[in-house]
């Protein structure tokens, strides 16, 4: 029969005491706890001191025997104990400020107890009476050495633990008055180590505290699927392997650590991978259930699933960076960083193992425009997270050596469809405004997405989106080719100005078609002039897009099919010159403007143009 767990009522001086030590066991979470939580301990804190109450119960703590130079594996309680520990390091930080051979011996007899509950010497070397979750004892013993933090952190436990200690450092500075007198801080450590009470429950042995620390939560944060995940690989495998799954844990968590958001997180990456595996969509709380099974049932092994996730975690942080899931840079996920796009990320990931590289650039170039067809249409984000999954599995099934064929066959059902799409996109773009934040970004995706098309058939010299979609930092430097959106119909001449034409409404100057881009240089210059007094300007431009506003001579494509049969459509469905602009010529712009965008898509997906009825 299992021992009962023991329980024991201890003072924060006693938790801390002279043969009692700590250390947070590497199945364990992150430290998590962030302003919020700490104010919250501050605040209680504070009411304790101020109503002078008897005593103040922190809370519960779980541990467990450890056979090391530590005596207690934190179980429960991990959150809480470390921030206790960091409140009485940065008590100890302002009062050794005041060590002195002149010190009155109050001080330094409390100097000498924060001293002794904070840190403790085995064989000559100083340890700290915590040891905190894996990735953060660095900073502690920083802390406890009386080193400053470093400014820059390397994972979640390190800048949570930077923050809290920062945050606990402005709190104790209010206990010390201007004049330097300590008293009320000497108050706070003795009320803190005397009547701040924890309840140390022990169990008897690490087995035990494994199935635990997986039923429990911590104090406002619960147990996410991560959290249970790490927890199932550590019951799952031997107490010699401890240590490798750990390691492979923090080194995954120091990938993801590089790239903010959700991204960033354990469980986004689980999510893709599972999803990838299995075809179907999980919700973040079925995340573990998954994962479970497919354990459980055998089809996926602990340990290499555990040593894996270093290289997984680092190929979604590529991923999320913008970059190839090997690290490289890439002109194929531009419009999906620039919209902050993650949905598609999984199938991405699941074509990791690709070695053609064809094959990798043919799945990057289609997952991107159909992530980006699903935000420039509106398409109800539920409906695009529901093909990811089982074109994340197909993908996935793609040997090594699969070809661009293998990559499209893969993809056929995700880009079904897709003519239906693209004419939504037209519905949207001729209702786009500059005066719209969103609809604005969308427009310079637009506009610097056919620039490059337009130049490139036309055999000019042709930037990368992301060139075109960078805005000029500094007009007076002629090497800085950056562009803004102009208004070919000055916003200066709306209707209701004192050049009002009743015309020229606002929704008909701020619409797509009125709108190109141009350098700011050349912008300026342009000023609020009419369009026709406009034309030199847009002369001077090294866009097509924007000098063939003063029209275009199909002569100088002759000889090449391709550049003639641009021009020819151009010039088909270009508005005539800006020496004759009209609110009618401003809605054929925006019809060119989309002709361009759904060609350069229904090149990537292999369509026909789709027809529309106007």
């Amino acid at each position: 029969m299992p021992t009962a767990p023991q329980e024991n009522l201890l003072s924060v001086g006693a938790f801390f005491g002279f043969a009692e030590s700590y250390a947070v066991p590497v199945y364990q979470r992150e430290y998590a706890w962030g302003r919020d939580q700490i104010q919250d301990l501050i605040t209680d804190l504070t009411e304790f001191l101020n109503d002078e109450d008897p005593y103040y119960l922190l809370g519960q703590v779980i541990a467990a025997p450890h056979e090391g130079a530590e005596q207690w594996s934190l179980v429960d309680g991990q959150q809480r104990t470390t921030t206790l520990f960091l409140l009485l390091l940065a008590i100890r930080k302002t009062l050794n400020s005041y060590v002195s051979p002149a010190m009155p011996g109050v001080l330094e007899q409390n100097i000498h107890q924060v001293n002794s509950m904070t840190w403790f010497s085995n064989q000559g070397v100083i340890r700290p009476r915590l040891s905190v979750a894996p990735g953060g004892d660095e900073l502690i013993n920083l802390l406890v050495t009386g080193k400053k933090l470093p400014a820059r952190t390397i994972n979640n436990t390190q800048k949570n633990i930077k923050s809290a200690f920062e945050q606990l450092e402005d709190f104790v500075d209010g206990f010390v008055t201007d004049d330097g007198n300590y008293e009320k801080l000497l108050h706070l450590f003795t009320r803190i180590s005397n009547d701040v009470y924890l309840v140390r429950l022990s169990v008897p042995d690490q087995a035990q505290a494994l199935d635990v620390f997986a039923k429990l939560n911590n104090r406002g944060l619960r147990l996410n699927s991560a959290d249970l995940l790490k927890n199932l690989l550590f019951q799952r495998v031997s107490e010699a392997e401890y240590v490798s799954i750990s390691n492979a844990w923090e080194e995954a968590l120091k990938e993801l650590f590089r790239c903010k958001g959700r991204v960033g997180s354990m469980d986004f990456l689980m999510k893709s991978m599972l999803s990838a595996r299995v075809g179907e969509s999980f919700s973040n709380k079925k995340v573990f259930k998954g994962w479970e099974k497919l354990i459980h049932e055998g089809t996926v092994d602990a340990q290499s699933f555990g040593t894996s996730l270093p290289l997984r975690a680092k190929e979604l942080a590529n991923l999320g960076l913008g970059l190839t899931a090997s690290g490289q840079a890439t002109e194929h996920f531009v419009g999906t960083k620039y919209f902050g796009q993650i949905q598609h990320l999984p199938v991405l990931l699941a074509g990791a193992h690709l070695t053609n590289a064809q094959a990798q650039q043919e799945l990057a170039r289609i997952v991107e425009d159909r992530a980006v067809v699903s935000l420039l249409s509106k398409e109800l984000p539920q409906v695009f997270e529901r093909i990811i999954a089982p074109w994340a599995n197909k993908v996935r099934d793609l040997p090594h050596d699969a070809s661009r064929a293998d990559v499209r066959d893969a993809s056929t059902e995700a880009i079904s469809g897709m003519e239906t799409l693209i004419r939504a996109i037209r519905f949207q773009m001729l209702g786009w405004s500059y005066d719209n934040e969103t609809e604005k970004n969308r427009i310079r995706y637009v506009l610097a997405r056919i620039n490059r098309r337009v130049q490139k058939k036309a055999a000019a010299e042709a930037l990368a989106v992301s060139e075109y979609l960078r805005a000029c930092k500094n007009p007076e430097d002629e090497s800085d080719e950056g562009y803004h959106l102009e208004h070919i119909h000055p916003q200066a001449l709306i209707e209701g100005t004192d050049t009002e034409d009743p015309t020229w409404t606002s929704e008909v100057v701020h619409g797509l078609g009125n709108l190109t881009l141009l350098n700011p240089r050349l912008n300026r210059l342009a000023g609020a002039y009419d369009p026709e007094n406009k034309q030199v300007y847009f002369a001077a431009s090294g866009l097509l897009l924007t000098k063939w506003l003063n029209g275009l001579e199909i002569g100088e494509f002759a000889g090449d099919a391709e550049r003639i049969a641009q021009a020819d459509l151009i010039k088909e469905l270009s508005p005539a010159t800006v020496a004759a602009w009209s609110p009618e010529a401003v809605k054929r712009r925006a019809n060119l403007y989309w002709t361009l965008l759904a060609l350069d898509l229904c090149d990537t997906f292999g369509i026909q143009m789709p027809s529309i009825e106007d």
